[in-house]
């Protein structure tokens, strides 16, 4: 199968359901052979966007460009899309073979063709010698390779792919996410892939899309969204904890912060701690959760490794003890008040 993959635009893109609207005002642009991830808790509008796509939805307005081309009148079986879904949806009464190929039979392929195209295309999800088996002798994970070799026998040149794994354990899904990075890659086609899994969008995306009440909030590759959050919904979103302050709101990476005595000796760091008291903590084992109380007001949760500093007993032992909260510059990002 040649190398395949497509630009992709979208200009102001609104759709919903009836008089309502679940996406607002999106617009990105993604280049060939990129894999996207699109982000956000449910109900966003993640899957209504692959659908929007994929022609199978009609947008309320707004463009969306396929090479640079318009294809909001061009019908879904002409747009050369394919999608993978939560579950696999094969044909029971037809063989692994059948289900792979129907689509080229649709598109009536000479059937030694058809018959080249989907051994190659079982060969790269490795189900050679599966094709005369019917989807109920197939476990969940080769049920959706099914559906992956499917998607790709046509030769689409946008591939989306709507939360495939989220049926599978976590040994299942780690092993298809490596398959499909491997295969993007190798076929270099375009792909959207929706999760609502940080880990997992941050794994496999080239960039990601966080979309957060219909909205796209931002598009950055996934290390972006660890070290320069755009909004503090964004930062809240990727686990960062938000605070305010008086000049505005800032966001501290908790992994990076050392819960400390106050009066320990002065952290290395070039930024001032913040100071406040503990509040509770918990033994997660190896770590420790603290909740603390900020000096200049709210509540933050920090969870580290516990140590006993300069002979002072730890502080999980000591609730409504002063502390300080040394962290870098980098785990700190401040917002301006709005």
């Amino acid at each position: 199968m040649a190398d395949r993959g497509t630009s992709i635009r979208i200009e102001g893109l609104t759709a919903g359901y009836g008089r309502g609207h679940i996406l607002e005002s999106i617009s990105l642009a993604i280049e060939p052979g990129e894999l996207v991830s699109l982000l956000g808790p449910s109900g966003c509008g993640k899957s209504t966007l692959l659908r929007v796509l994929a022609g199978l939805h009609q947008p309320t307005s707004g463009e969306i460009l396929f090479a640079g081309q318009s294809v909001n009148r061009l019908p879904a079986e002409q747009r050369r899309t394919a999608m993978v879904f939560q579950r696999p949806l094969l044909f029971p009464w037809l063989s692994v073979a059948g289900n792979v190929g129907f689509g080229l039979k649709m598109r009536r392929v000479p059937v030694a063709q058809a018959r080249q195209q989907v051994a190659e295309a079982l060969r790269m999800v490795h189900l050679e010698g599966y094709a005369d088996r019917r989807p109920t002798e197939l476990s969940g994970g080769q049920a959706q390779r099914v559906a992956l070799a499917r998607a790709l026998v046509t030769a689409p040149e946008l591939l989306l792919l709507d939360e495939p794994f989220s049926a599978l354990d976590e040994n299942l899904r780690e092993e298809m996410r490596q398959l499909v990075r491997q295969l993007q890659r190798q076929l270099h086609i375009t792909t959207i892939f929706v999760t609502h899994d940080q880990t997992e969008a941050a794994l496999l995306a080239d960039r990601i899309g966080l979309l957060l009440g219909g909205r796209l909030a931002q598009f950055a590759p996934p290390r972006q969204f660890f070290t320069a959050p755009a909004t503090p919904e964004v930062a809240r979103f990727f686990g960062w904890q938000v605070i305010e302050t008086p000049d505005g709101i800032s966001a501290l990476r908790p992994e990076l912060v050392q819960v400390r005595h106050q009066t320990s000796p002065p952290f290395s760091a070039s930024v001032p701690p913040l100071r406040g008291t503990l509040r509770s903590v918990a033994d997660l084992g190896l770590r420790i959760r603290y909740a603390i109380e900020l000096e200049t007001g709210g509540m933050i949760e920090i969870t580290c490794l516990e140590t006993a500093e300069d002979g002072q007993t730890p502080l999980r032992r000591q609730p409504g003890a002063p502390v300080r909260l040394d962290f870098p510059p980098s785990a700190l990002v401040h917002f301006p008040a709005r």
